[in-house]
């Protein structure tokens, strides 16, 4: 996550499944109205946030993306520039009085494929109701549960990467091993302030054409690489690439190509300040 221009290019199943919660759960909230304020929580390369929340908000005054990583905010100025959306750096599990005090409240918060890299997800549910005015809604997607968290757990304990990875915990969602995470994410919406309108845990999956796009993929995303020595990481690569293998199977679709493809589980909220 440390390189905007890889994961621009390798965040497929990210993009289609913002587009795809848009479409389905996006309907149920109030209709947006020139005087609303968006913040987008998790914004990356900004790509999302402009070619898909902005559309579904266009009447909004204006709308402010966000991402506690520095070079992805500097890469969505240049790269996702619009001149209705602000990119900002912020972390949401960290105070938020002085973006508060920056920017106000806001009516309407989006967050796609960000609050499972949240350690305190708990505190991130409650930062998301103080910024948000009453009456205002809230719509979050994350991945509750996937093979990417089994693998960093496998990995972690083999000696020749555990010790680059002693902080695995530190990456894994407190939904990964709960037996009802959406019961649990509804618990700290509630316990926030928030009305819970709906809360599931959908079942996805995505389709690779091949081994080299998942490898591309896998380091676009890795919190782990940045720690170990260049002539290593192919080898982690390959390692990540052989656990996940055991967790796919082939698909083939209606031009009789295969493709490898991966279960996994999101948590889709809708809340509402009260």
């Amino acid at each position: 996550m440390n390189d905007p221009e890889l994961y621009e290019r390798a965040h497929y199943f990210q993009v289609r499944d913002a587009r795809l919660i848009l479409q389905v759960y996006g309907q149920a909230m109030q209709e947006t109205m020139d005087t609303d304020i968006v913040l987008d929580i998790g914004c990356g390369t900004g790509d999302v946030t402009r070619d898909i929340i902005l559309p579904h908000c266009r009447q909004a005054r204006y709308l402010v993306a966000t991402d506690s990583s520095n070079s992805m905010i500097q890469f969505a100025r240049n790269k996702s520039f619009h001149e209705n959306i602000c990119y900002e750096v912020f972390d949401i599990s960290k105070n938020v009085y002085n973006f508060k005090s920056k920017w106000g409240s806001f009516s309407k918060i989006y967050s796609f494929y960000c609050l499972h890299w949240v350690k305190n997800l708990k505190t991130a549910v409650e930062n998301i109701s103080s910024l948000l005015i009453t009456g205002g809604e809230c719509l979050l997607a994350f991945v509750a549960q996937c093979p990417v968290f089994e693998m960093h757990e496998h990995l972690a304990q083999m000696d020749k990467w555990k010790s680059f990875m002693q902080d695995v915990h530190q990456y894994l969602p407190d939904t990964h091993r709960n037996t009802q995470p959406a019961f649990l994410f509804s618990s700290y919406l509630m316990d926030s302030g928030l009305e819970v309108v709906m809360c599931d845990l959908v079942s996805m999956s995505f389709t690779f054409p091949n081994t080299e796009v998942i490898k591309e993929s896998l380091d676009a995303i890795s919190p782990f690489t940045k720690h170990l020595p260049d002539d290593m990481k192919q080898d982690y690569t390959e390692d990540c690439l052989r656990f996940l293998q055991t967790h796919a199977r082939t698909e083939v679709d209606n031009n009789d190509n295969e493709g490898i493809q991966f279960s996994y589980k999101l948590i889709v909220a809708h809340a509402r300040k009260v």
